[in-house]
Order: C-alpha cells, then structure tokens, then sequence
C-alpha cells in the first residue's frame, strides 16, 4: 500500500543479490528482501514440517499486504487470491491464509482496513477461551513497519446535544460501555440485556460498514428506541445500533426520541491510526519477546493440537514473518498454542499474532521462473480450502531485464560422438526475481571447444573428443553448461522388456552409456548396432523387437568395442494372475446405476478357488444415456509382461449385457477392453470369454476395473454375475479348460465343448461338468427336448410322473414327438439310468437315422434278437458311436460325456 515512489535503488543492493538457484532447496530467496525457508524438524518431540517467509519490510522495494477477494465474502483459495492482486509494479510472491472467517457469511470474522477504508468490523468475542476477546491486530504502520498488538477505537456519538463515547464496536456490552452494533455483528439483533437503552439509527449518510473511511462524520436518524428494562434491538441492514449500559448513562439520553439526529465519527488510536492496514485476529502468542497469550493456555482451543498459521516481527518492526505449521499428517503433527508461541520466540519473535489454522492453513510461495506463488505446504485436507483474507508478501518493483536465465540441460553433459544434447531456457530473471517472457529468437547459443555445433534452437552434436563449453545468452544474461566428448563408454545397460516377453509382442530397448564414473553419456542411436537371436525374433536399429510366438534367446547391444546382452524368454500360454478371493481387494463404482460387490463363499457358484466375485447391478430407473457398474481394483491387477488376451470366467445372468475392462499401458494411457460385443453377456452358468489386448500399446498393463454396460433404455434390468479366474493369455494357442473336471486331453473335450457351445447340457455352479455321471431317463428327456427344440403343455398319465415333476413338461414332449416311451403303460422311470441300447433308440427315433442291413458291422455283444439290434447298428452305420473291439456294451449306463459326444456327432454328420 506504500507510495511506489519510495523505491529507490542503489548499486550496492544490485552487488549484494545472489545468482540464481533451484527453488526446491529448502531456503531460497524469493525476492530480495524475502527469504523462504522449510524447516522438517522435532520441536517438543513432534515431527514438524513447518514452513516460513521472512519479509524485510526496511528494503523499500517490499511490504507486507492484507489480500481479500471480492466480493468480501465470496472466499477463495490462496493462491487465487495471490495471483489475482499480483500485477506489474505490485508481484505477490509469497503469502499465507489470514483472518478466520464466518461460516455463514463468508466474511472476515474480525476488523479488517486497508488504506483507512473499513472492509468489516467483524466481531469481538467474549470469555478468555475465545480467540479474540481482547482486540489484537497486525497491520503495516504509516512508517510501513510490522505492528502487532492491542487495538482501541477512537469513535464518538452525538444524539441530540449528548456526546458520548464508543467503548468498542460489535462485542458483548458489559459496565458502563457504549457499544456500536453493525450489520456484521454475528446476530441480527444486538441480543443485549435489560440494564440500558438503545437507539437503532437508519438514513445513514454514508455507510459505515464496507468502504467507510475512518475518521469520517455520519450523520443519521434515530429511527427506533428500545428503552431501559427491555433488551435485545433488532439491527438494520442498512443501519446500526448504539447501545449504552448503565441507568445513569441511560438517564443523560432520556430526552432523545424517534427521528433525533445522530452524528457518529469511527477510528483508531495509535499506533493503529492512519495505518496502511489492520487486520485483526487473535489471540496475541508473544509479547516483548516472550511467550504471553491472550487466551487462557489451558482453554479447549489453546491446548488443540492443530495446523497452525501465524504472523510475528520482530522488534523494530523491520522483519515480518509468515509462519505454517501443517498438522494431522504423518511426519507433522501439528501444534498447541503454547507450543506454536515457544516456537515463534525461538525464531526471534518480538511479537506474534495467531491466525485462523486446521484445514485453512495454507501458504504459497513463487518459485524461481513462476509468476505466480503456488503451494507450498501440505494442508490438512490435501487441497486448498477457501479463505476470506490473506496476507501476502510483495514486491513492489517493475519487470527489468534478464541478469539470470533458469535453463536446464536436456540430456547427459558427457556424451560421444554423435551424441547430442540441448539448452531448454525456461524464463529469464530481472534483479528481482520476477520473470522476464522468454522470446526463443532473441536467444543465441554458442559452442567453446571446438568439440561439436549447436543449433539455434540450442541442440548440440558432439563432433570431435575433448571439453568445453555451451551457453545461452538472452540479453546480457547467460547459462552455461560444461559438456565432454568421450570416444567410446565404459560401459553400456539395456532397458526395456523384462527377462520375459510376450509372444508376437513389440518390445521397445533402450541402450545407456556410461563413463567410469558412472555417469551417463549421451548416445546417437545411429552409433548403436542390435542384435537378436533369431529364435527370439526381429530387431530393427532403433532398438524394436517384434517378438516371435515362442522362443528364447538374447538381444545384444554394440558401440565401438562394448557389448551388453539380455537374455530373454517368450511366454507361450496362460498365467492366472488374479483369482478374486479376497473382498478386500475390490470396491463397487456406478455411472446411472445401483451397484454392490460380494463375495459368498462356497455356497455360490465360483469357477476357481472357494469364491468368485459377484457384481450386482441395478440399472432400472437410469432410462437416460449408458448405465454402468463397476468392479474397481484397490490396486491394479499388473501384468509385468503384455499378454496377448485377456481371458475370464463369467457365470451370466443372461440379460444380454455388455462386458468391458479398462486396462492402462505403460505410458499410463487408459484402454477399454471388451470381453464380449454389445448385447453379447447373454448366456446363463458359466462361461470363459475374453479381450483383445492392443497390439499398439507397450507393457507393463494393468487392470483396474471390469464393468458391465447397458446402453439401450429398453434392456436395463437389475441382476447379478459372478466373475472369477482372470487369466493372461501369450500367443494364440493357449486353451482354458471349459470344465475343471474336463482336462485339455479327454478322449470327449471337443464333443463336450460343442454341447454346451450349443446349450444342450451345462456345467455344475462349481465349474465342474462330472463326465462320468451317468444320466438319468428324465435328463435324457431334457436333452432331446432342447436338442429339438420341442415343448409340450401337456402332462404325461405316468404314474411316477406327477404335474409337479421338475421335468414333466420335457418328458410329455417326448413321449408326444415317439422318441421315448414308459418302461410300461403306467410308468417312466425318470430317475431310472439311461442305458447304452436305450439311447441308441432314442437318437435313432429322434433324427429318423436310416441304414440298410447291408450296412450293418455286427457287434459281438448285441445280438439279432435284442429288441435294440437294429438301432444300435442303424447308430453305429451313422458314424455316431465308435467300436473299437467288436463290443456295444448295450447294458452299461450312458455317462455326461457320452451324450455329449453322440449329440455332437450326429449335428456335425
């Protein structure tokens, strides 16, 4: 707020500014004249991170600034209120959350001026528990000093020809005061008890809220009276009331009456008048050197260990500290009051000011090359709360040209030849610090040495052995870095790609050269030579190898006379690489659905291990747009090495959903994935699906979430699916067993893969399919039944057949269509094995298989009078059933494998 024009700068201060350096040590210069310095350390045997900014405000060229936003209660982070009162001529680069703030409102709770102009008056409080009860403030003096301390109103009122003083503004009247009620008082009525009058005053000549400019005359007009023995006025908006305590005092006003005028004049006393701003808060942590509240330390709120935000200066006023103390976070802790103002004394505090603390501690700070501060500390909540008044440190100096350039080496300063290397130039700094706007034509870079070229866009080609030297030069300013060329390296690393790779994936390596001290060297790709073992595949001069399906072998880097190999090894096949057994490991996600995940145990269907992960959706309601729930891994599901497919088990629901995954690659680019086509999750048991992984994309993957997705308004149901045994799949060979009882080598896999393909028979919720059950009459009934795809309404008269049976309906439609009949007039036999003559008859009946007896190769144990003679050879005519020794075997039971393997034999005749 002080005149610009008491910057003066002399040569001395230009010698004394230190060069440039990194913004991420833990002191720095922000400008000069404010330091920052971080300090993670143990005070009283707590971890602390505790962050501050000294500002000199003797240097003319920098003050301390109350900041709020506008409009006063709309509240906003720090570092927006920074950036939006940082301008040329006026650059905040530091600053911390200031006054506590109403909930309700918004608004500062406290006094807070700037310039002689009231922003608010903001309340003071009552009890030695509270914050401020006594009235404390920090601000800038007219002599642009740190003051902090106690502060009195120098305010008078005249009703009629009675003058009075005003006690204080806004606070619980006590004994013989006289008290100004405004409009930001916490109530909307003064709440004041019987023992004095009131005067509630409207038609105010000019405000005395925001904008008023202290020491000025307000006239009025008494509009209401509330009068000894009654209490509690009620305070206009556009208003105030004067509320005067004490029957004698009360009596010197008895004459005033409605429509009375009123003068009224508010200011401060010394040291606080004509201040360049106060901002009030408190409660006072140190006075005169020493730790002194205005709180009692053993109230609830001093002895809360908390975040916790403070100003202090030091004696003279001459340096104005900026303090944070983050809290509730592992490595900080967070502070008392009594422990936050031994602190603040032992950082040379003369003086100290409590600010408002937990999650609205925050403090930002310009880092070298930014223009605007941004966070520094780490606030309770993890982000930036909103605020209704900062105090920033600023610099009040005009952008002058570059004398410093922050820049950095892209690339290693030891490189050989052809390698290169480049200058980034990232912003110029004035003497100040401030930023100068980087215009890449007006930079020129230069090579000493005689050891390679640089471009004009700073990119340097090693050329010849040696040392030397490239610079930037922006202005008069310049960066310089020392660059060596070396012949060949000491020695040389591979990366990329793990000792194993996927079949038919792309790998991309890398080679890194190093000198003898192990410091990296720049290589030109065009000086490297690869090499792959032909078993393991293809690699082209830049290092991408295309992988074959299987194999092993080693990939061989080659510069001048030094090698590196690495062996490797194709995954060829299927890895389970998550086998959801732990509901710990998931969480439910929704986008316009209902969405809940379970893990039920062994009394669920679960394909792998004792359970599978049931995801219960609910998309009714959702008419609108794609619904979708969610299985969502706590920690990705990461597959070291690319998988060519990712496979799953799903038992569905057979709603005709869609089935999706997310997975992310390498470069943390995120991919849907789909197990099945839109519509496509229509199946009911279960059932191995999988997706396509990219073949563009590099490894590692990982998977975080399966989903299931409904776009259609007309299909969004609520149900539920189980999912179980992810499974990485390398190459295009690999094969899940459909059933777990079924291996990949049974004499019948493809047979029984076929009938389940189909939905003839189906597997146990256990994901087992028991091939050597044998089947019952009842169940062949079934299967013919959806094999034919016939139905019946009626009831069979079979005895053993009731209306209730599970299967009645399927037994009545074979029995109908002459493919099966009673074991007798009365009776079926439906839980009576089926045997091998009797299915014979039954396949013979049902696709009306025809033979000659020519064609007829007889069979030892059938025969010519077994009533099963002629189907049985018309059967084995057909080509459906195999004979291997000359033997039917036509009493043995038919098995679950075996009608599997006659249904698909005859539908693929």
């Amino acid at each position: 707020m002080r005149n610009i024009l008491k910057i003066i700068l002399s040569c001395a201060v230009l010698l004394m500014l230190q060069p440039f350096s990194t913004a991420s040590a833990h002191y720095f210069t922000v400008t000069p004249g404010v330091e920052y310095k971080k300090g993670d350390t143990q005070w009283k045997n707590k971890a602390q991170s505790i962050h501050t900014v000294e500002v000199d405000v003797n240097r003319p060229e920098v003050t301390v600034d109350a900041i709020i936003p506008t409009p006063l209660n709309s509240r906003a982070r720090l570092t927006n209120l920074l950036k939006g009162n940082s301008y040329e001529g006026n650059h905040v680069v530091a600053g911390i959350n200031a006054s506590f703030f109403h909930t309700n409102s918004g608004a500062p709770a406290y006094l807070l001026s700037s310039d002689g102009i009231v922003n608010t008056y903001g309340v003071i409080s009552t009890g030695n528990d509270e914050y401020m009860s006594v009235p404390t403030a920090f601000g800038i003096d007219q002599n642009g000093k740190g003051q902090i301390g106690k502060f009195d109103y120098e305010a008078t009122v005249e009703i009629g020809n009675v003058k009075q003083s005003i006690s204080n503004i806004n606070k619980a009247r006590i004994a013989n005061e006289t008290i100004l009620y405004t409009p930001s008082y916490s109530f909307d009525s003064t709440r004041q008890n019987e023992f004095g009058v009131e005067f509630v005053i409207t038609n105010l000549s000019s405000s005395i809220e925001a904008g008023y400019r202290l020491g000025q005359k307000v006239t009025a007009k008494v509009s209401a009276i509330t009068p000894y023995g009654s209490r509690d006025s009620k305070i206009p908006a556009n208003g105030a009331v004067i509320s005067i305590q004490g029957g004698e005092q009360a009596a010197l006003f008895k004459d005033v009456k409605v429509g009375d005028d009123v003068s009224l004049t508010i200011d401060l006393k010394a040291p606080w008048k004509n201040a360049d701003f106060v901002l009030a808060s408190g409660p006072l942590l140190v006075q005169n050197g020493k730790v002194d509240m205005t709180i009692d330390p053993n109230s609830f709120r001093a002895k809360s260990i908390h975040p916790r935000t403070a100003v202090a200066i030091n004696q003279d006023g001459s340096k104005v500290y900026l303090v944070t103390v983050d809290g509730r976070k592992t490595g900080s802790t967070g502070m008392n009051l009594t422990e936050f103002s031994e602190y603040l004394v032992s950082i040379g505090a003369y003086a100290a000011l409590n600010l408002d603390g937990g999650g609205s501690t925050t403090m930002a700070v310009r880092k070298r090359g930014d223009l605007y501060p941004s966070l520094f500390n780490s606030p309770s909540d993890n982000i930036e709360r909103a605020i209704s008044a900062a105090l920033g440190a600023v610099s009040l100096t005009k952008t002058g040209p570059a004398t410093t350039i922050e820049a950095q080496l892209k690339g290693p300063s030891s490189l050989l030849v052809g390698g290169t290397t480049s200058i980034n130039v990232i912003s110029g700094l004035d003497t100040y610090f401030n930023p100068v706007a980087v215009n890449p034509t007006a930079i020129t870079y230069s090579v000493e040495g005689d050891i390679g070229t640089i471009s004009s866009t700073g990119l340097f080609t090693a050329k010849k052995l040696g040392k030397g030297t490239i610079t930037a030069k922006m202005g008069n300013a310049t960066k310089s870095f020392p660059i060596e060329v070396l012949a060949e390296p000491a020695s040389l690393k591979i990366e990329g790609g793990n000792s194993e790779i996927g079949a038919n994936d792309t790998v991309q390596f890398v080679a890194k050269a190093y000198d003898t001290n192990g410091k990296q060297l720049a290589l030109s790709e065009s000086i490297i030579q690869w090499n792959a073992s032909p078993a393991l595949g293809s690699i082209n001069q830049n290092g991408l190898l295309i992988a074959n399906e299987s194999g092993e072998g080693t990939v061989t880097a080659t510069v001048g006379s030094k090698s590196v190999s690495k062996s490797m090894k194709i995954l060829n096949g299927g890895k389970l690489v998550h086998s959801f057994e732990k509901s710990t490991e998931w969480e439910s996600a929704s986008a316009r659905a209902i969405t809940s995940l379970s893990f039920e145990g062994l009394k669920a269907p679960s394909k792998d291990g004792n359970t599978a992960l049931k995801l219960s959706y609910d998309f009714t309601g959702y008419k609108d747009g794609t619904s979708a729930s969610y299985a969502v891994a706590k920690k990705p599901i990461e597959m070291l090495v690319k998988p060519t497919y990712l496979g799953v088990w799903v038992y569905g629901d057979g709603a005709s959903h869609w089935l999706r995954g997310q997975i992310t690659d390498q470069k943390g680019s995120v991919h849907t994935i789909d197990f099945t086509e839109n519509s496509g999750l229509s199946w009911q048991g279960w059932k191995y699906v999988k997706a396509t992984i990219p073949k563009n994309i590099m490894g590692p993957i990982s998977l975080d979430r399966i989903y299931i997705a409904e776009p259609s308004s007309t299909k969004k149901n609520k149900g539920s699916i189980y999912v179980d045994r992810l499974v990485a799949e390398y190459g295009e060979t690999y094969r899940e067993p459909l059933f777990n009882d079924v291996p990949l080598n049974h004499r019948a896999v493809e047979d029984i893969a076929y009938a389940v393909e189909k939905g003839w028979i189906l597997g146990d919720i256990d994901g087992s399919f028991n091939p050597d059950n044998r089947i019952t009459r009842a169940h062949a009934a079934v299967l013919i039944s959806r094999v034919l795809n016939i139905s019946s309404n009626n009831h069979t008269n079979f005895s053993d057949v009731p209306v209730v049976h599970r299967y009645s309906k399927e037994i009545a439609a074979v029995v109908e269509a002459g493919i099966m009949s009673g074991k007798n007039p009365t009776t079926f036999d439906p839980d009576g094995f089926l045997t091998r003559k009797q299915m014979a008859k039954i396949l013979v009946n049902s696709y009306d298989l025809k033979a000659s007896p020519a064609q007829y190769d007889l069979l030892i144990d059938v025969p010519k009078d077994d009533w099963a003679f002629d189907y049985i050879h018309v059967l084995r005519a057909n080509q459906v059933t195999v004979v291997e020794d000359g033997f039917y075997r036509p009493l043995e039971d038919v098995k679950r494998y075996q009608i599997a393997a006659f249904l698909t034999r005859i539908d693929k005749r």
